[in-house]
């Protein structure tokens, strides 16, 4: 069992079986599915009788989307009888409407009694097919360039009842011998798309007629009447319309901040006629926790929205949201749609008064003289699990630097805790947030940051952005300290509502006071005899002068050591036998610094093989440990 599908509906079809030698066909049933062009269909919108689209058979227009008449004979006429031979062809014509696309046809040629006196061309436009013998008919099914042919044609003939463009298809029968034949039977299937418009008046009237209930109807039928004497046709389309008055999606910040900066909301909105017809705009705010903000714009009665500053007003929700006035604006911005959009800027400020919101549903709308408006547009604040209004904070980061500027509070480094020197200061530095944001800062009027050192609460100055900062002096009876930062206050003092530290555990940093200075020495040569002092030491001028120190730190070491030096005569730069502070070189090395106990150092040698007999070289060791004692 199996079937055959077709593209397009065709004019007629046969079917042929092969079999293998030893096969045969015991039973074989062939069912063949077939459908009726539309005759005489016609449509009425609204069902008035204004018969919007037809397409009328007339005596040669055939059904739509099937032509099987000959045009000029006469009244749906399907076949003819002519004379052909010699060369002298039989002509005659077929219409085709000009917005169809012929896809297949068949034009069936029957020999008189005595069957085919010679074969038979069939010729649409330039292209022919021939064929038929005996007495069996010629079936001339359309090829590709006969299909080509007819849809190439241009439109030549209009129906004056529809307006509709038709091709004039000519069709010619021919053979070499004089003989009567018989055009039996033609069928031509074409795909045709024909569209109705200018509809929009009657439907927009009628569309009114059905809307005068108070409240309208969800929804409006509108009738489609299908007439047709047999088949069918396939209908659909779309009503373009508009409503009176647009108002354009918007976006909302997701969360706001009493930041002590303008938020700004901006919604568009047109009316379908002119903006002017638009008196005024309101914003409204519907928050979880009750309140209700009400922002409105409203253009100058005379002069219209362009020729005078409209008027920003609130008349709800001051005390938690100001609306700016004066910085709040309008202007006029195209759509890509093709509209002019009244653009309205909402500037408004959160005020510390506002404790945390979960959500805020906001509502834009556009009215016009009589108060009418249309579906508003809707936005929300406070989505994905974040708070609408957020006024409470955090400290985010907290640093502590010792004088020199080093970082203290690094605890992933291997040395931490690190050492201060007795009695010197520290540098606390750090920045506040709101809580869950990421980088949104408060203003430095609205918040204190201190710091508790081992118990002692040292409060810190308020900066921009967000920051704190202060040099604290421990007290000198401690060994260790303990830093922790820590909000004094939060929002400005006596305006805030429901404002809290949400810190949580707060960092703390621990610092090492170091009250004891390294030691080093002494300085010594290396001989022959192993490691001698370097203090009066007699020299060999040919070997350079190698110096080791030995440093010894209990708590952390610095990073530098320094070997000074000045040799008689060579760096005497003066020539008054004196070593002056500044004649004296030097030479460093470095230490692993942080770590304690002891570490031998090694300078390079000196070059003393230009010096005179019995000359002096001055030696005298600087550095300083980690704390910063020499």
């Amino acid at each position: 069992q199996g079937s055959i599908a077709f593209t397009y509906p065709q004019p007629g079809f046969g079917v042929s079986i092969s079999l293998p030698t030893n096969g045969w066909i015991d039973r074989m049933i062939i069912t063949a599915n077939f459908a009726e062009p539309a005759l005489n269909p016609d449509i009425d919108v609204l069902g008035d009788e204004t018969h919007e689209w037809s397409f009328p058979m007339g005596d040669d227009y055939g059904h739509y989307g099937w032509q099987s008449m000959l045009s000029g004979m006469g009244s749906a006429v399907t076949s003819t009888t002519v004379s052909i031979g010699d060369f002298a062809p039989s002509t005659m014509t077929l219409r085709i409407p000009a917005a169809g696309v012929v896809n297949a046809g068949i034009i069936s040629v029957a020999p008189d009694s005595d069957g085919f006196d010679a074969p038979v061309s069939v010729s649409v436009g330039s292209a022919s097919q021939s064929g038929g013998s005996g007495d069996v008919l010629f079936h001339n099914v359309l090829d590709s360039a006969q299909i080509l042919a007819i849809n190439s044609l241009p439109g030549s003939h209009t129906d004056p009842d529809t307006g509709r463009q038709w091709r004039e298809v000519t069709l010619t029968i021919d053979s070499s011998t004089a003989q009567i034949v018989t055009l039996t039977r033609l069928g031509i299937g074409y795909m045709i798309f024909e569209n109705a418009s200018g509809l929009g008046p009657d439907v927009a009237a009628y569309h009114d007629s059905q809307t005068q209930d108070d409240p309208p109807p969800e929804e409006v039928s509108v009738p489609v009447n299908i007439y047709a004497e047999m088949g069918s046709v396939a209908i659909d389309g779309v009503m373009d319309f508009d409503y009176i008055m647009t108002n354009r999606d918007f976006q909302t910040p997701n969360t706001m901040y009493p930041n002590r900066e303008l938020l700004e909301i901006m919604t568009k909105h047109h009316h379908l006629y002119d903006n002017d017809e638009i008196v005024k705009i309101t914003l409204k705010g519907t928050a979880s926790d009750g309140e209700i903000l009400e922002f409105e714009v409203t253009k100058d009665p005379m002069m219209g929205w362009d020729a005078a500053p409209p008027t920003f007003s609130q008349s709800s929700g001051s005390d938690v949201a100001m609306l700016d006035e004066t910085s709040s604006y309008f202007d006029n911005v195209v759509h890509n749609d093709g509209w002019t959009d009244i653009s309205v800027h909402w500037m408004f400020e959160i005020s510390w008064s506002w404790d945390d919101v979960d959500s805020i549903r906001w509502v834009a709308q556009a009215y016009d003289s009589i108060g009418e408006t249309v579906w508003p547009a809707v936005s929300f604040s406070g989505q994905s699990g974040a708070k609408a209004v957020e006024n409470d904070l955090q400290v985010d980061s907290f640093e502590v630097r010792d004088e020199s500027g080093r970082l203290l509070s690094n605890q992933y480094s291997p040395f931490y805790p690190f050492p201060i020197m007795a009695g010197g200061e520290v540098n606390v530095t750090g920045t506040v947030r709101f809580q869950d944001s990421i980088d949104t800062r408060p203003d430095s009027g609205d918040y204190s940051v201190g710091v508790d050192l081992s118990g002692n609460l040292f409060a810190l100055a308020s900066e921009d952005g967000g920051g704190y900062a202060g040099v604290v002096t421990p007290p000198s009876s401690l060994s260790e300290l303990s830093l922790s930062p820590m909000m004094l206050t939060v929002g400005p003092t006596g305006s805030s509502t429901g404002a809290e530290d949400v810190t949580g555990v707060a960092p703390e940093v621990i610092i090492r006071v170091d009250s004891n200075p390294p030691t080093a020495g002494p300085m010594e040569v290396n001989t022959a005899i192993g490691l001698q002092s370097a203090h009066g030491k007699v020299w060999e001028p040919q070997d350079p002068l190698a110096v080791f120190i030995t440093i010894d730190e209990a708590e952390a070491r610095g990073e530098l050591i320094t070997l000074r030096y000045w040799r008689e005569t060579i760096d005497d730069v003066n020539m008054d036998g004196i070593a002056d502070e500044d004649e004296y070189l030097s030479q460093q090395q470095p230490l692993t610094s942080g770590m304690t106990g002891q570490q031998q150092v090694q300078f390079a040698g000196l070059d003393v093989s230009s010096l005179p007999f019995n000359s002096i070289v001055h030696l005298y060791i600087e550095g300083t440990d980690w704390a910063g004692y020499s």
